[in-house]
């Protein structure tokens, strides 16, 4: 089944949007949870404000991938100053069962 990577970079100053909008965020979230395989806040470290979120879509097309961010209330309010996309082979580690080889 394929998979798709959305790395989303917010625009300066997201933090009081992210606040903002959060709990829509996370009931959307809820919503598709079914076609998630993880998604999360991205933060240059441990100390640093959210910068941006990742997301991994599971199954359908890159557009219906491209129409569940779409959907996103942090998506429909801006915080995000570009999205870059990726096919996604989830090939190794725990979280795919071991590998797929």
């Amino acid at each position: 089944m394929p998979s798709y990577l959305a790395f989303c970079e917010d625009v300066p100053d997201a933090a009081a949007l992210r606040e903002q909008y959060l709990q829509e965020h996370l009931a959307y979230v809820e919503t598709v949870m079914d076609r998630i395989r993880v998604a999360g806040p991205l933060r240059e470290d441990a100390s640093a404000d959210v910068g941006g979120s990742c997301f991994i879509y599971t199954g359908g097309s890159l557009d219906d991938a491209r129409e569940l961010l779409a959907g996103d209330p942090y998506f429909k309010a801006g915080i995000y100053a570009s999205v870059r996309w990726f096919q996604f082979n989830p090939a190794a580690g725990k979280w795919v069962g071991g590998r797929n080889w």
